[in-house]
């Protein structure tokens, strides 16, 4: 069972150092330089062509391979997009001069040139996504309505597909990080399904404790509500159960957000230096630490 505490902290962290790094980026020395040698002199129009492109063809991958065993167990437009952003991202790091440039200084400028403009379109592959999918023959998205009232469910479906888009973005910073600081891709996927598996299997043993739990809360919030209020409708507590999964699943989520970037901008100097590094370790290491190792923000030498 995970550590709802430590999954909180880190979340908290990393996107303190996700928004510090957006609101950065203009006063960023090296970014207009690596984005150009990265995506082309128009990266923003290649970044966005990319996310619609794999959006597009990992649309039309699940339909052609939906029938094998745990194909669907992978969203393809994220995982030829994290390739695609990898591989450019790789082959600019390890092209002979970059290198030489890196220290302890301006590391984390150099990191944010490369992280920052994905964030965007990571954005346009989500958007992008249900659309495909309709392109494809495929239903835009998977919805789960509950049994409650008009009002209430609508609020539970958002919420829900709320759950979803977070997850994805999840899966997309994961892979990004994991396939660009590994030099054996092979054995990148083979780790990222591993843990993608024992991640799964966790989470499902967190969600099903919560399940217990918070029926009996509600129960008891509602007998001691019924004191005040003579009837409570009966569809309060499977709302509430719904809502609280779906909060703490994107909490999780977050949390994988940000401790991606955090590990992956702290080891890029390792990267540069030795080629590969186990990135899923570190995350690993960086979310089921010791709580009383609170995560905080690394906050580069030139930024602020």
């Amino acid at each position: 069972m995970y550590d709802i505490a430590r999954f909180r902290n880190t979340a908290v962290a990393g996107w303190k150092e996700i928004f510090r790094a957006v609101t950065a980026i203009g006063r960023n020395p090296y970014s207009a330089n690596l984005l150009r040698r990265t995506w082309g002199p128009a990266p923003g129009l290649v970044l966005a062509l990319a996310a619609v492109s794999c959006a597009l063809a990992g649309a039309h991958a699940e339909v052609q391979i939906g029938e094998l065993p745990f194909a669907d167990s992978v969203y393809w437009p994220v995982a030829l997009f994290a390739v695609v952003a990898a591989w450019r991202i790789r082959a600019v790091l390890f092209s002979g001069d970059l290198a030489e440039q890196v220290n302890q200084e301006n590391f984390i400028d150099l990191f944010r040139s490369f992280a920052v403009p994905l964030l965007p379109a990571a954005a346009v592959l989500l958007l992008a996504s249900p659309f495909a999918r309709l392109a494809a023959g495929l239903p835009a998205f998977d919805l789960d309505v509950p049994e409650l009232p008009p009002a209430a469910a609508t609020f539970a479906v958002v919420m829900d597909q709320l759950r979803g888009a977070v997850a994805l973005g999840a899966a997309l910073a994961v892979t990004v990080a994991t396939l660009t600081y590994r030099r054996d891709w092979t054995q990148a996927f083979l780790d990222l399904g591993i843990r993608f598996f024992v991640f799964r299997l966790l989470l499902g043993i967190t969600l099903m404790v919560l399940g217990v739990m918070t029926p009996i809360l509600v129960m008891v919030v509602t007998n001691i509500l019924q004191t005040f209020i003579a009837l409570l409708p009966e569809w309060l507590g499977i709302l509430a159960n719904t809502l609280t999964e779906d909060a703490l699943v994107v909490m999780v989520h977050l949390a994988l957000v940000g401790g991606s970037w955090r590990v992956a901008q702290e080891s890029l100097v390792k990267l540069l230096e030795e080629g590969d590094v186990d990135l899923l370790e570190a995350l690993s290491n960086e979310l089921e630490g010791d709580d009383d190792e609170e995560a905080e923000p690394v906050v580069a030498a030139t930024g602020p």
